[in-house]
């Protein structure tokens, strides 16, 4: 039998050939980076909006600042403005589907040197 020769870069850790010179592409599988999931808010650092005893407003906590503020909007800022009625069952819809504008206003009430709890009526919006 006569001499096999072959041509091209050995590895010198299996002994083996490679196929394709030093230039050859390498095919790795892509890894996604994930981040771990957030635990959700706890109960007892964020309560959940709760209408108030007397039937006034829906009272609710707001980040601000790096700190929970206060805060109450009253039932009529909540019919007049985000479509809740009478019932309080529709002030925590109302309050949720809005929850970015009202907690907007209270962090802009809290800059403007508003003490807690912040409340929140119709003429604020």
């Amino acid at each position: 039998m006569g001499n096999l020769n072959v041509s091209g870069p050995a590895d010198s850790s299996s002994g083996t050939i490679l196929a394709g010179g030093p230039r050859a592409a390498v095919t790795r599988p892509r890894q996604t980076l994930r981040t771990a999931p957030q635990p959700p808010a706890s109960p007892a650092t964020v309560p959940q909006p709760r209408p108030v005893p007397e039937g006034s407003a829906l009272e609710f906590t707001v980040r601000f600042g790096g700190r929970e503020i206060a805060a109450r909007i009253t039932r009529e800022a909540l019919e007049d403005h985000f479509g809740a009625a009478a019932d309080p069952s529709t002030w925590l819809r109302a309050y949720l589907d809005h929850r970015a504008r009202i907690d907007r206003a209270v962090g802009q009430m809290v800059q403007g040197g508003v003490k807690e709890p912040v409340t929140i009526r119709t003429w604020h919006f």
